[in-house]
């Protein structure tokens, strides 16, 4: 088998006294049905004295969660070490049906197999770039609506300044009234004696 650097390999030592109860676990897990559970899939190997279960990087397991499972579904009737072997030789232990399986799941060339979902990708795409044209539109009509609010906070600042400017002149006018004006009506010059 080809090495896959998706892979991912776990390898188990164990004591119990029910070996084909925990052989049941991992076969259990790689017989689950539907594309849902392949992200559990499993598969089993004794290699070099010691057992080891592949899984894959994105996949569903972890140590902690294979460590648990096999608790649990073996009611505790075990002993067990499992630690991850990474960059190992072992790499591509997986079977071929898996792999088989995740071709097809990745191909999206639009052949006519996979046609239908290669149409639910382009509607998905196209959905995703008009989201993001209205999200950005959205954001341009916030930032406008913002500035012209602060444009039209400083002209209502700016007449109330203004109004209260008249108001002090009215003010100054009633405490110190301008002097009135009387315009003197020029007196005619008398003529004198002399000619």
């Amino acid at each position: 088998m080809a090495v896959n650097k998706k892979e991912k390999i776990f390898a188990l030592m164990y004591n119990t006294s029910d070996v084909a109860k925990l052989r049941k676990f991992v076969e259990d897990i790689k017989n689950q049905g539907g594309s849902t559970q392949k992200s559990k899939y499993l598969t089993w190997a004794n290699y070099c004295g010691f057992y080891t279960l592949a899984s894959l990087e994105d996949t569903y397991w972890t140590v902690d969660k294979l460590t648990a499972a096999i608790y649990k579904y073996m009611e505790k009737n075990i002993n067990l070490i499992i630690f991850e072997i990474q960059d190992a030789p072992v790499q591509g232990r997986m079977v071929d049906k898996y792999w088989t399986w995740w071709k097809e799941s990745q191909d999206l060339t639009g052949t006519f197999k996979n046609y239908k979902r290669a149409r639910k990708l382009e509607k998905i795409i196209s959905y995703t770039k008009r989201k993001a044209e209205l999200d950005k539109k959205e954001q341009d009509i916030a930032r406008r609506k913002a500035e012209l609010k602060k444009a039209i906070s400083l002209k209502k600042k700016e007449d109330e300044l203004k109004a209260q400017e008249r108001e002090l002149d009215e003010l100054e006018k009633q405490l110190h009234p301008e002097p009135e004006v009387i315009e003197e009506t020029p007196k005619k010059k008398r003529k004198g004696f002399w000619r």
